[in-house]
Order: structure tokens, then sequence, then C-alpha cells
């Protein structure tokens, strides 16, 4: 093999590297958080690209470069659990098509718009909503609600006797889950007055939890919607097999017709938790 194929050979692969580069870089900027990671990476791939292409270059030799700039990140992905996610499979997608775009951006300046356009879209409608589908998959169910016992703040057990009980399943250890006590309390105002639902707020006890720290917690809080005990952990665990927290838990006529994530923004238009509240009291 000559000097100058070896040499050439040789800059593809190197090149192949800077993919993987710039996935980790902004892995450990953001810390593992996609929704940051995803569009950063895409529009540097886009842009190393774009800087690549020279005009003097053929078509063919840029798509060799390009292609293997994602190389290395793609065979990671594909042989990886990870790539088992939706939010992978994206990845796969969108790495070499930013490439690719940031190519063809160089050659017609005109065109220097559309990529941002599908990285918007893909960020703010495609991947929230596919993540939230594909997360909830399982979550719709008909099965028979088991023996739960609930008590109230004085320790007097909950009797549920609307047609439909909503429960956010939540622990104190949880900071997801206090971030999402304003979406439940605005999810409830949403059905205020309807005598067909009810909502409540049940915190899980953990093994270190004491009753005076979490009701000094709700105190702190101060929401709308009432909150009440799950009667232990391990209850919570063995019947619904959940371990991880928070769950949004819906009962139908003593029946569980939802265990998943709530999500209501607008944006997410599959499986909105409002839309499954609204099409389970039809």
């Amino acid at each position: 093999m000559k000097k100058e194929t070896r040499k050439k050979y040789g800059t593809y692969i190197l090149n192949s590297l800077l993919g993987m580069c710039i996935y980790l870089f902004y892995g450990v900027i953001f810390n593992g958080y996609h929704p940051r990671i995803f569009p950063a990476t895409c529009i540097t791939f886009f842009l190393v690209s774009y800087w690549m292409a020279r005009k003097e270059q053929s078509n063919a030799r840029n798509v060799s470069l390009f292609f293997l700039m994602t190389l290395n990140l793609l065979l990671v992905l594909i042989f990886s659990e990870r790539a088992l996610t939706t939010k992978m499979t994206f990845y796969l997608f969108m790495m070499p098509a930013s490439t690719f775009m940031g190519s063809w951006a160089r050659k017609q300046k005109t065109q220097f718009m559309y990529f941002p356009l599908l990285l918007v879209f893909i960020c703010v409608f495609i991947l929230p909503n596919s993540i939230h589908y594909f997360r909830n998959t399982d979550a719709f169910q008909n099965r028979k609600a088991p023996e739960i016992s609930y008590y109230s703040l004085n320790q007097q057990k909950v009797k549920f006797d609307k047609e439909m009980t909503v429960i956010d399943l939540w622990t104190t250890s949880c900071g997801v889950c206090f971030e999402e006590f304003p979406i439940f309390e605005k999810l409830k105002q949403d059905f205020e007055g309807n005598d067909n639902v009810q909502f409540y707020s049940a915190n899980v006890p953990l093994k270190n939890d004491t009753r005076e720290k979490t009701l000094a917690t709700i105190k702190t809080l101060n929401y709308d919607y009432e909150t009440v005990f799950a009667e232990k952990f391990e209850m919570i665990r063995d019947s619904l097999g959940i371990s991880g927290f928070p769950h949004l838990l819906i009962i139908k006529d003593d029946t569980i017709r939802y265990l998943g994530d709530m999500e209501t923004d607008r944006k997410i238009v599959l499986t909105n938790t409002k839309d499954v509240i609204h099409n389970l009291l039809e």
C-alpha cells in the first residue's frame, strides 16, 4: 500500500474517532442529560462536516470522510444495551444525517436552514413523544387492583369511592417526584368539578423514612390535592411490580387501567395523561 494511501485511510480512521469524542465530551459536560447531549452532538457534527467539506474534494471522498466520522459512535451504540432505547435510535439516525447535511449545506448555502428546522422538530416534538410513548407501552392495563391500604394524615384508612381514582406514587428521597407535584396539582385542577374522579398523592414509605419527617415535608409543600400514606413499600413493590418512582396509578371500577409516567405537556400528543383520563371517563 502506497504511503499516500495509508495516510489517507489513516486520516479517515482518525476522523472516525472524532464522532465518539464529540459524544463523550457532551456526555461529560451535560452529565448524561440526553435532551442536551443530543442537539449539541448533532449541531457539532453538522458544523464539523460543514467545515471539512472543501470545494476541491470529490463527493465520494466527502461521503467516506463524513460517514467514517460517525462510524465508531454507531458501532458502540449498536453493540450497547443502550442502543435498545428510543433515544439511541434517534442517535443512529441523526448522526449520519447531521454529517451529510453539513456537507450539503457547504455546497448549497441556501439549504443551511433545513438542518436547524429538522433538529428543532425532532427535539421538540418527535423525540419527547416517542420516548414517552415507548416508555409507557405496557402502562395500559386491565387487571384487578390489589388490596393496598392507604391512610390519611390523621391515620384513618382512606376509601376510594369514586368511579376513578388517580394516585401519584412518590417517595421522600425522589427529587423528580417533587418536581412533578405542581404538574399533578394542575392536573387535579383541570378535572375540578368532575364527581367521577378523585386525585391523591400517595407517599410510599422507604426503610429510613419517618412519619414525622414526611408530615413536615407535606406541610411545607402545601398543595391543593390530598396526600395519603401507602401502607408499605414492599406491598407496593410486590403487588404493582414497581420499585422506582414517581409512578402514576389510575384505578377505574377496582381495575388498574394505567400504571406509568405522568406527562401533561401540550407537546406530548401520544398518551398524554389528560387524554388518558378523559378517554377512561368516557
